[in-house]
């Protein structure tokens, strides 16, 4: 189910997970799994030490700046670009950017939580495009996959709001193995809240 949702309809994807997890070792064969399937893989890295097929063409900040390789990538359009590592508020952007000029992208970021990787956006980019951006988070722990979710927008009266004049746009995040919903991010006044959602 995992590897249909990869070949099919995951385009924004973050391999998440604390330093040393395997996060790397799990996005350079991401690199091997969409190369079998006939795709176009590039990475952007700094440094440049993925150990992926040949076939990849690795990318290193041009001029110090992954926002002109990512205008040379535009020109190349591959299918998908690993970006090992997103670290900076500019990656963050030019992640965006990329991913909303159609390009599949698989973002390698630290966290110490699943949902915090998708927390990393908040701020950064309009929580509206969030879903559009980001639509599979990979949780990696001790060299496995621990836990995959999966991101959607809805329009809706948050969980505990009970007044429907209170619905506005959120985004649910659901555990991708069971489908059930595990938070819900929304704007509250002048704030963007992530809330966990409990039976």
């Amino acid at each position: 189910k995992f590897k249909n949702r990869l070949g099919k309809k995951a385009e924004g994807m973050l391999v998440a997970g604390p330093p040393g997890s395997g996060k790397s070792t799990f996005a350079a064969s991401m690199a091997k799994f969409y190369l079998d399937k006939g795709k176009i893989v590039k990475t952007m890295e700094s440094p440049r030490d993925l150990q992926v097929p040949k076939e990849v063409t690795q990318y290193a900040p041009l001029e110090k700046s992954f926002a002109r390789t990512a205008e040379i990538l535009l020109l190349v359009r591959p299918d998908y670009t690993i970006f090992d590592e997103v670290r900076k508020i500019r990656d963050f952007e030019v992640f965006s950017d990329m991913r909303l000029a159609g390009i599949g992208m698989i973002g390698v970021v630290h966290s110490s939580e699943a949902v915090e990787a998708v927390q990393r956006f908040i701020g950064k980019i309009d929580l509206g495009i969030i879903p559009s951006v980001l639509d599979t988070i990979i949780y990696i722990k001790d060299g496995h996959v621990e836990k995959v979710l999966s991101l959607s927008l809805t329009v809706k009266c948050p969980h505990g709001m009970k007044d429907d004049d209170l619905a506005r746009p959120v985004v649910e995040v659901k555990d991708f193995e069971t489908g059930k919903l595990e938070y819900e991010i929304y704007t509250y006044g002048e704030q963007t809240v992530v809330i966990p959602v409990g039976e």
